[in-house]
């Protein structure tokens, strides 16, 4: 098992991409796995929170039976770190069966219904577990398969966040020497073409992809600068990205600039970028998002845009860009407890208080009353000030009673960068690529809210089955009342109608031939769907040919029906395919004289004792033979045999 590192409570470096409270424990954890058992009278939870690059576990349980034992263990600051998140879980789970093993020696409670409940919770605990070893539990990647190229790209502010998600890079474009050595120090840029002069790259050469980004840069547009605009050479860089825009044609572009961009001359920069993606076919969004929002220690506020091209799925929907987690971090929680302290003098500082008292930072003073924001002190324990490229622009903190600047580690926690992150080895120039990069978790909470809105995809149906169905074994076999009209000697099953059924040509929305037919149904209502769309449920679902019909749309579907041999074949399908698949062959095995068989096989449904399964195969063929998948119970006529 491969482990980070321990954490000691002495630790004080792992909150800068967690939400841990000032106890080091995890409140709300990110992930976790429950269950109870039948008789709810236990339950027992596993869960894991991320910790720098790592991630650690955490277990609760009680007993509500016998001498009603308990523990709970949320994942903290004090718990072991590992590489991934299903080893953490692993962790866990062992120490909940360590605890279990060590309140129940042999596993025995004070009474008979507390130790069931006891060896209920051992079961589970080993099921979850060998999924935990099976790797299970890991993030889904919801951009895999995507690919990306990153223009301007700094230290890789934006490829951390997009190769969290599973995308893969093939390009990226920076012309700093000093930020292409990071780059070359934290990414393998072997792999793919890495050119420094975007204005000298010929779009042809660019690699295929499926999301642009680029954090062109701000200095021409920043209140900071002299704000040239487009006057300044680097304010027409965005020319160049419209430029491979209109030949590569990506499915997303990811945009980011000072908030100022969108002020600067009455907006009209701003209105150029977006009428000039628009023009090319896409839906453009903006929004100024706060670093401080997404659980970082910074105010940092950021313009971003969001161009989806509108010929690709659900382009159609207004992009919603993510709220965040909310104020979780202060600077004190990223501070190296190792930095050397500052040098200088605490009596220069000229008491000169933060006029918002309530506001997320406090400002104690200045030095010798300067009024350059280089110059200004403020406290650790509150939100430090958005970081620029200079070493002393982000201003001083009062750190052991001395003023300071931050160390590059710390200003890298400050943009949410994780710990394996190299800086450069300039001290200058590490502040510098920290203070001009994007913060990475506010461009993975977008990255994630666009996989989600565009790219995700649902994982299958799920059915909702009822209680008798879900939490009962199958009987083994059903009797079925035969009402066909009586009399008559038994006889060969009685002649076929000809029947032609209408040709399905658009071979669509199906998963067997009866189902799929209402699919037009979805692009009637879908403009009239919220955008966040997690479960649908149709309570008659039928043949659930109007429920497949929204698959794409939905990331689960729930599906019902009172018709007993509707829900008998969704359960068999649902919860044992291979059976499903064993029996359903043989029925479909070509024979000498199909109508007969098809007779044959309708005689058996409705008169004769069968299994569930077998039952469930006939209703299914049955069904795929008749007219439009209409399946008429006990109508033979004239009278045929008797049962």
């Amino acid at each position: 098992m491969t482990q980070v590192k321990a954490l000691s409570q002495h630790t004080q470096t792992i909150g800068f991409t967690t939400e841990l409270n000032s106890a080091g424990v995890a409140e709300l954890p990110a992930f976790k796995r429950s269950h109870k058992t039948k008789s709810g009278r236990a339950e027992a939870v596993v869960n894991a929170h991320p910790v720098g690059d790592g991630w650690v576990g955490g277990y609760q349980y009680a007993i509500r039976s016998g001498d009603c034992q308990g523990e709970t263990m949320p994942p903290s600051r004090y718990d072991t770190c590992f590489t991934s998140r299903s080893r953490a879980v692993e962790d866990g789970l062992n120490r909940l069966a360590a605890s279990l093993k060590t309140k129940y020696p042999k596993a025995v409670g004070s009474n008979k219904a507390e130790t069931t409940e006891i060896t209920a919770l051992y079961v589970w605990i080993e099921k979850t577990l060998k999924s935990a070893k099976a790797g299970k539990f890991e993030p889904e990647k919801l951009l895999a398969g995507q690919r990306f190229i990153d223009l301007c790209s700094g230290a890789g502010g934006f490829r951390l966040a997009l190769e969290k998600h599973g995308a893969e890079c093939v390009l990226s474009c920076e012309i700093d020497e000093a930020a292409r050595e990071t780059c070359g120090a934290n990414f393998d840029v072997s792999r793919h073409p890495f050119p420094s002069d975007i204005t000298k790259l010929d779009a042809a050469d660019v690699p295929d992809h499926e999301i642009l980004a680029a954090g062109f840069p701000c200095q021409p547009f920043s209140i900071a600068g002299k704000q040239l605009g487009v006057d300044d050479p680097r304010g027409k860089l965005f020319g160049e990205i419209a430029r491979i825009v209109a030949v590569k044609r990506p499915a997303l572009i990811l945009l980011e600039n000072v908030p100022n961009f969108l002020l600067l001359d009455n907006g009209t920069h701003a209105s150029m970028v977006e009428q000039s993606l628009a023009c090319l076919g896409y839906a453009v969004s903006r929004k100024i998002l706060r670093a401080v929002d997404f659980g970082l220690p910074q105010l940092r506020e950021r313009a971003f845009f969001v161009a989806v091209r509108r010929d690709i799925g659900r382009a159609d929907k207004t992009f919603v860009f993510p709220v965040g987690v909310g104020h979780r971090l202060k600077v004190a929680d990223i501070l190296e407890p190792d930095a050397p302290n500052g040098t200088i003098s605490p009596e220069r500082i000229v008491a000169d208080a933060t006029r918002n008292p309530g506001g997320l930072a406090k400002r104690i003073g200045r030095l010798d009353g300067n009024r350059y924001q280089s110059a200004v002190v403020m406290s650790p324990d509150a939100v430090g000030l958005t970081l620029v490229t200079g070493v002393s622009g982000g201003g001083l903190y009062l750190i052991n009673g001395k003023p300071r600047v931050l160390t590059p580690r710390e200003r890298a926690r400050m943009q949410g960068f994780p710990e394996s992150f190299i800086p450069h080895g300039n001290y200058a120039q590490a502040c510098k690529q920290f203070g001009n990069s994007v913060a990475v978790p506010v461009v993975s909470a977008i990255v994630e809210a666009i996989a989600k809105q565009y790219f995700k995809k649902p994982t299958g149906l799920k059915q909702a089955l009822p209680d008798r169905i879900q939490d009962q074994p199958l009987p083994e076999t059903v009797q079925v009342e035969d009402r066909r009209p009586r009399g008559g000697a038994k006889a060969e099953p009685t002649a076929l109608s000809e029947v032609t059924a209408p040709t399905n040509t658009s071979g669509k929305g199906s998963y067997i031939p009866w189902a799929g037919a209402k699919r037009w149904s979805s692009e009637v209502v879908k403009a009239h769907l919220p955008m966040e769309l997690g479960r649908a449920i149709f309570p008659f679902g039928g043949a659930a040919s109007d429920a497949l019909g929204y698959a794409d749309m939905f990331q689960e579907i729930h599906i019902a029906d009172l018709n007993q041999d509707l829900v008998n074949a969704h359960a068999l399908v649902a919860k044992d395919p291979e059976k499903a698949i064993k029996v359903l062959a043989p029925l479909f095995k070509s024979g000498t004289d199909p109508k007969k068989h098809y007779l044959r096989l309708r005689d058996e449904f409705n008169c004769k004792t069968t299994s569930m399964a077998r039952r469930a195969a006939l209703f299914i063929f049955l069904l795929c033979h008749s007219y439009r998948g209409t399946c008429t119970y006990n109508q033979v006529w004239p009278p045929g045999p008797t049962c």
